[in-house]
């Protein structure tokens, strides 16, 4: 069996969470987290022996971490956990038990703010169970572990979003940049065309007309125009 370790202080702020609205999950228990935790990091050992995965990358991932794992429970030295997984999310991003995993470490050595940060990526990336994880995890723990990191994050007044919220907000901000991008594009434009016909079409001093074929400014007494030879 591993360890209940790294576990107390995410916990505990789960277990005390801001005031929950009536369309937001419930909270798991601590011991359905933990349960959870522990289940999935065991299954993870034997299906990082298999290394099941056509690319090697993936096989790599899953391997570091299974060993972040083992050394979280066996409480070894931190900085080798966290070089461990490093190195798995580098193998393979999208690994988000590991991200989940170096959340729960970074809470544990002090780091509340990187701590949040990695919570709302493991939230991002977890919206979809792929075959990498279905090889060590249920969907069942998966929504344990969402709901708890969703909760968690809530009562540290961060809101995370869904994917469609994301998709819908990034739609937005893309509507806003394309006009501001065109506005900026055609405001020279605009901007010399007002100046264009200002001056083509603003009144004239007294004793002066302006041509009606260029609108150019002579004095009332010519017959011709100097600028386009137009007998007037």
């Amino acid at each position: 069996m591993m360890k209940k370790i790294f576990f107390p202080i995410v916990l505990w702020a789960v277990l005390v969470p801001a005031p929950l609205k009536a369309e937001e999950p419930s909270a798991p228990s601590q011991q359905a987290f933990e349960e959870a935790v522990r289940t999935v990091s065991q299954r993870l050992q034997g299906a990082a022996l298999k290394r099941s995965f056509r690319f090697k990358f993936m096989n790599d991932s899953l391997e570091k971490t299974a060993q972040a794992a083992r050394a979280m429970a066996s409480q070894e030295n931190p900085e080798r956990i966290a070089s461990l997984l490093k190195s798995a999310r580098g193998n393979y991003p999208d690994n988000f038990f590991a991200i989940l995993l170096d959340a729960i470490l970074t809470e544990s050595r002090g780091g509340p703010q990187r701590a949040n940060r990695l919570f709302e990526t493991f939230w991002d990336k977890s919206a979809v169970l792929t075959d990498f994880e279905k090889s060590f995890m249920t969907p069942e723990e998966l929504n344990t572990l969402r709901k708890t990191v969703y909760l968690l994050l809530r009562s540290r007044g961060v809101t995370p979003k869904s994917p469609k919220e994301k998709a819908a907000e990034t739609q937005r901000l893309l509507f806003w940049a394309a006009g501001l991008a065109s506005f900026l594009l055609f405001f020279p434009i605009l901007s010399r065309l007002n100046r264009f016909l200002e001056e083509r079409f603003k009144p004239v001093a007294k004793g002066y007309r302006r041509c009606p074929r260029c609108r150019a400014v002579l004095e009332e007494l010519f017959t011709e125009c100097p600028s386009c030879r137009r007998k007037i």
